[in-house]
């Protein structure tokens, strides 16, 4: 109490530029909270994708880690309708040839498949020699690092060493790597270039079960944006903060805040170049955006309970 008598003291014959000032912030704070719901209807709802052909070269490759199926699947497709051609990354070679069958059938594209398990090849010379080597004189324009797992909701004293193992390998070295190998030839380019970063709303708020998975997503973020910082001139760098999309990793649950990956593809399309962070979807957004009314420790609590039910669930 004795703190505010003497706020309210200084207050009371502070100079006026002070007075000025604190209400000038006040109001810019008004106006931004009043705002910034419908900044989110624009971006979320109503914008669409812009010509990124343009801006990142006609017959340029995508290429897309994590291909074969859920998000990485649907941002194939959502970047061939776009116009772009493809380099698909992913373990299946089977799923990713039928994948390419008809993408170039429906499309009239170049793809190209490589598969290569990025859990086990997350190195300076197995990803040369799997991945590098086979798209030399290919012009790659976006790198898409979706390929990623999160492995069973369970406590860090009972996760499995292959499992820590998996989830470091392909959710953190890979995409840390396979950025650092391309990014003299995306920055050398005449066109802009870009890289995506799936991350995910755990790399935001940890929770019970998901230490390594949390850790791995909250690297990825830090890594897209200073890396993205050193090279905004030359190349767009995009953090994507994924919520709950119906894949393969979810067990296909669907519930009132969950999304398809088609959604999140075409999200990404559509701020790719941009903006630096997206929640893809405007259901994820508003999901995210009422966690982070709460304090940290209340969305670990909360995440916590959200990730158990699933458990509950799955197992029952």
């Amino acid at each position: 109490m004795e703190l505010v008598t003497r706020a309210k003291e200084y207050l009371e014959k502070a100079p006026k530029w002070v007075i000025y000032g604190l209400a000038a912030y006040g109001l810019l704070r008004t106006v931004k909270a009043v705002l910034s719901p419908l900044g989110a209807v624009w971006r979320y709802k109503l914008r669409g994708i812009g010509a990124l052909t343009q801006r990142y070269g006609k017959e340029s490759y995508v290429l897309v880690t994590g291909a074969s199926d859920g998000v990485g699947k649907a941002i194939a497709y959502q970047f061939a309708v776009l116009g772009f051609n493809l380099i698909l990354v992913a373990r299946r070679e089977s799923l990713l040839e039928t994948i390419k069958a008809d993408i170039s059938t429906k499309f009239h594209i170049s793809v190209v498949t490589i598969p290569f398990d990025l859990s086990a090849g997350a190195s300076f010379p197995q990803l040369t020699a799997g991945i590098l080597e086979r798209i030399r004189g290919l012009d790659v324009s976006i790198l898409i690092n979706n390929a990623g797992i999160s492995g069973d909701v369970i406590t860090f004293e009972k996760l499995p060493t292959e499992v820590i193992e998996n989830v470091i390998n392909l959710n953190l070295i890979a995409p840390t790597l396979l950025t650092h190998l391309l990014m003299k030839q995306l920055a050398a380019r005449p066109q802009q270039s870009a890289v995506i970063n799936v991350s995910s709303m755990l790399g935001q708020t940890p929770a019970y079960g998901s230490a390594v998975y949390s850790s791995t997503k909250a690297y990825l973020r830090f890594l897209t944006y200073a890396v993205g910082e050193e090279v905004k001139d030359k190349v767009d760098f995009l953090t994507v903060n994924l919520g709950y999309t119906s894949t393969a990793m979810t067990r296909y649950n669907k519930g009132i805040f969950t999304v398809m990956p088609e959604e999140v593809a075409y999200g990404i399309a559509r701020d790719l170049g941009k903006y630096r962070e997206t929640d893809a979807t405007f259901r994820q957004h508003v999901s995210g955006a009422v966690m982070h009314l709460f304090p940290l420790s209340t969305r670990i609590k909360i995440m916590s309970h959200f990730l158990q039910k699933m458990v509950r669930e799955a197992t029952s």
